[in-house]
């Protein structure tokens, strides 16, 4: 999340960067959305990378497309087929990126009509993101299934994961 959301890359007026959010969501849970948050206020103190005025929102359009994640993420349990940690896994990074852009492009419309086609823009170059995102998470959380299974379990108050 943090390293992720770093590199980005200019498209018109705006930039797309992986955000991984997702990934923070079926790791941490509950708790993705603390990490967000410390995440971006760690990146715009050190790093000036998106800034302090806008911490909030940003944490809003991040934090809240990750705990939907977990919660997509966590239906998984419901399914007895294979590889069901990788196809709740893509379809959770998918939906923590739609998410995250569809608030971003909402905050936008709600500013004015002279944002519309900025929204739009932001909307599909993002696309590419969703899918790479859903690729990977979908190989995370595969990957993490067969050597670390814990770490797909939300941990209980008070645990450490790996003590």
């Amino acid at each position: 999340l943090f390293v992720a959301s770093l590199v980005h890359f200019p498209v018109g007026p705006t930039s797309v960067h992986l955000i991984m959010n997702g990934l923070a969501g079926i790791i941490l849970g509950k708790r993705a959305f603390v990490s967000v948050l410390v995440a971006l206020t760690l990146q715009a103190i050190f790093f000036q990378h998106g800034g302090i005025s806008v911490i909030g929102v940003n944490s809003l359009n991040m934090g809240i497309p990750a705990l939907l994640a977990w919660q997509v993420f966590e239906r998984r349990r419901g399914f007895g087929y294979p590889r069901r940690e990788i196809v709740f896994g893509a379809v959770a990074g998918a939906v923590a990126v739609l998410g995250a852009v569809l608030l971003l492009s909402a905050e936008l419309l709600l500013l004015g009509e002279g944002f519309s086609e900025i929204a739009t823009l932001v909307l599909m170059a993002h696309i590419p993101i969703v899918i790479i995102e859903a690729a990977v998470l979908g190989t995370t959380a595969g990957y993490l299934d067969k050597v670390k299974p814990e770490m797909l379990v939300p941990a209980k108050a008070g645990q450490i994961r790996g003590a």
